[in-house]
């Protein structure tokens, strides 16, 4: 079991040596069975691709191969694929186990401008509906809030909200992080979060559909590209820009007056990035809240999120 927590779902970047403080995971076997797997492979997948955003960062840990499977059910054109001969849309059978590994020859940079050149139309935005036999839709799956695990992250549905079939609008900014102990209270009352999240919109009508100002906003508040429209630092060819869907309005295109950043939206924009750096840290050296060498950390991960007005 140690095996498959350390090399798989919560591997790190040694990839050979298993974390002890995985060990509290298994200090009362019947139990096991009871936890939520898939929350604690999400939060620590989470905080590692944060980490791989990084310029600095050089490896991905974490549950890899979940990703990989996700990329190949929503990016159909992206990388070197097979798939294997067994049913896996039938009860009892893994969705994973659809795919087989193959080695692939395109290097990151040549990757970058092929990310850039994705269109609506070469995105799979529900592949798992005929998946449904096998596990039927639960509405838990459309709850938002926060994951807790090895450490805290942000899962917030309403971001992707096309993915489960409706119409995506702009959301509300990211929530401050509620305390660790909160967590638990907000997943069991789900249904709050479920009901806000719908009430703003209604199934769609083609599947990457959004409301008529949401590309705009999300051009001004996102990094669209990963390439410099013109000419990237690696020589990259130009790459087209955006432009909506046929079917859709006119004025789904960002502005070119666009606004700057507001004082208030760079405050949190720098207040989460002290969080998030926070959080790794004191995760990393395992640190005890109760410690006082780590009081002030503490406070100011508390800080960060808003624990104090």
């Amino acid at each position: 079991m140690l095996m498959l927590v350390g090399s798989t779902i919560l591997a790190d970047k040694s990839y050979t040596r298993v974390d002890a403080k995985w060990l509290l995971l298994f200090s009362d076997l019947s139990a096991v069975h009871t936890y939520s797997w898939a929350s604690i492979a999400l939060v620590c997948l989470y905080d590692n691709l944060n980490d791989a955003s990084m310029f600095s960062t050089r490896a991905l840990a974490g549950y890899a191969t979940l990703l990989q499977c996700w990329i190949h059910e929503y990016f159909p054109t992206l990388g070197r694929r097979a798939q294997s001969d067994l049913n896996c849309d039938n009860p009892g059978f893994p969705r994973a186990m659809r795919w087989m590994y193959k080695q692939g020859k395109t290097k990151l940079l040549d990757y970058r401008p092929i990310l850039d050149a994705l269109t609506p139309d070469d995105v799979i935005w529900r592949p798992f509906e005929t998946h449904r036999g096998s596990i039927p839709f639960d509405l838990i799956t459309l709850y938002s809030g926060h994951l807790r695990g090895s450490t805290v992250v942000p899962y917030l549905l309403e971001r992707c909200i096309r993915q489960f079939g409706f119409v995506q609008y702009i959301p509300r900014p990211p929530p401050l992080a509620p305390a660790y102990s909160d967590i638990d209270s907000d997943w069991i009352g789900y249904h709050a979060s479920v009901d806000r999240i719908l009430q703003p919109t209604r199934p769609v009508t083609y599947a990457s559909e959004t409301v008529p100002d949401y590309m705009s906003w999300y051009y001004r508040v996102s990094h669209p590209r990963l390439c410099r429209p013109v000419d990237g630092p690696h020589e990259a060819p130009p790459v087209p820009h955006y432009a909506p869907a046929p079917d859709a309005p006119v004025d789904d295109a960002p502005a070119d007056d666009a606004p700057q950043e507001t004082a208030l939206q760079r405050e949190r924009r720098w207040r989460g990035m002290a969080r998030g750096a926070l959080e790794t840290f004191l995760t990393r050296i395992d640190a005890d809240r109760d410690d006082e060498d780590f009081e002030e950390l503490f406070f100011a991960l508390d800080v960060c999120r808003g624990a104090y007005p």
